[in-house]
């Protein structure tokens, strides 16, 4: 089956393309465009785009409405034809979100193989205490250049192996809700999501391709995010334990990137999963006696996302149908021993105590429980 084309075109991964984005920018839109980074990155946005305006956020910001704001506010006063996302994944997101809300065209200049949302047309915000994924500007185009990204600091590098070893749970989430729902799964982006995802793990990360390798994973995570219309190929129940920890629902705010949560949300549901001998629908409740102690002033937002319920129409003689195939699946499913093993030797966190949260086995239980309802996106988690 052939791919379909993503709308980011051209894609560009190779050593010293800065000088190909400069090329583009200039026959597409002039002069006339300035790049957006942060404290942490102007630096490689001049050397890569020398002498053009910056707007440059302070170190660690994240994607909020406040700096989406901040950026809209610049692009009202100077009428940029276009943009340049020079740097990782928040800075990328507050791009998307802006070039979206003002029709306006953005470039893709990755500074690290942090994460999978480069390419991706859905903006992660976070929106008056709650994670929202927002429909926004893909970008026109991606420039990934080797000598960049490859001097970024090791946990960025990291970061995004945790985001990359979220997609077996990902993926089987996809194929567990086509089994007893009407949900299709499109083959051509589910291989494109697992044979990128195979390619890094079946990696040695001392190789001196391994960086490039998980960039070109974390792109083409991203084009499976395009192609689809939305995250469901790269995000299941191991980003809604991630986006639950980010609202700071149950939990003080930590100081942890997304990758490094996604891969400890992983181990967590991959133990869930594989401890399920048999799939058992256990009715999830939306009332707000059961839902206001943890999303307190999130409860009525949490009710609508998940309105109308992802679980009318599924029934335990449903589930009985398909539990051979998801048995089947599961078993297929990895262990979390090579999860872990593989997250180490990069020097991954795998620990809930190494991102600064309660290292207990009833804090993970209160995750496991309430993060189904962070998204209305149906998973296993959602129904065991």
């Amino acid at each position: 089956m052939k791919l379909k084309k993503a709308t980011t075109d051209p894609i560009i991964i190779k050593r010293g393309c800065a000088a190909d984005a400069i090329l583009y920018l200039s026959e597409k839109f002039g002069d006339n465009y300035a790049v957006v980074c942060s404290e942490n990155t102007s630096f490689l946005a001049e050397k890569a785009f020398p002498g053009k305006p910056k707007i440059i956020f302070p170190a660690g910001s994240h994607a909020t409405e406040t700096n989406a704001d901040i950026l809209l506010n610049e692009l009202s006063k100077n009428n940029y034809n276009a943009l340049v996302a020079c740097d990782s994944g928040s800075v990328h997101d507050i791009t998307r979100y802006a070039c979206h809300e003002t029709k306006k065209p953005f470039v893709s200049f990755p500074t690290a193989p942090s994460v999978d949302g480069f390419v991706s047309g859905i903006a992660a915000m976070t929106i008056r205490g709650r994670k929202i994924s927002y429909p926004s500007t893909p970008p026109v185009a991606l420039f990934a250049d080797a000598d960049i990204y490859e001097t970024a600091p090791p946990e960025l590098t990291a970061s995004g192996i945790g985001d990359i070893v979220g997609k077996y749970v990902s993926l089987f989430d996809w194929i567990f809700a086509s089994l007893i729902t009407d949900e299709t799964v499109e083959e051509d982006i589910y291989s494109l999501e697992q044979d990128a995802l195979e390619r890094v793990m079946n990696s040695n990360p001392s190789e001196t391709n391994f960086i490039e390798s998980v960039m070109d994973c974390l792109i083409k995570s991203g084009v499976a995010i395009q192609l689809k219309g939305n995250s469901r190929p790269a995000s299941g129940a191991e980003h809604h334990l991630s986006h639950l920890w980010e609202m700071n629902c149950i939990n003080e705010e930590i100081n942890a990137l997304h990758g490094e949560k996604v891969g400890v949300s992983t181990l967590l549901v991959l133990k869930k999963y594989k401890s399920c001998k048999k799939t058992v629908f256990i009715p999830k409740s939306l009332e707000p006696d059961f839902l206001r102690p943890v999303y307190g002033r999130l409860t009525e937002g949490i009710i609508e996302e998940n309105t109308p319920d992802p679980l009318s129409g599924i029934t335990q003689k449903r589930l009985n149908a398909a539990s051979d195939e998801i048995g089947r699946l599961i078993n297929e499913l990895p262990g979390t021993e090579k999860i872990k093993k593989f997250l180490l030797s990069v020097n991954a966190k795998t620990t809930l105590g190494e991102l600064g949260l309660p290292d207990t086995p009833d804090f993970a239980e209160k995750s496991l429980k309430y993060a189904p309802y962070v998204r209305r996106r149906l998973t296993m988690l959602k129904i065991i």
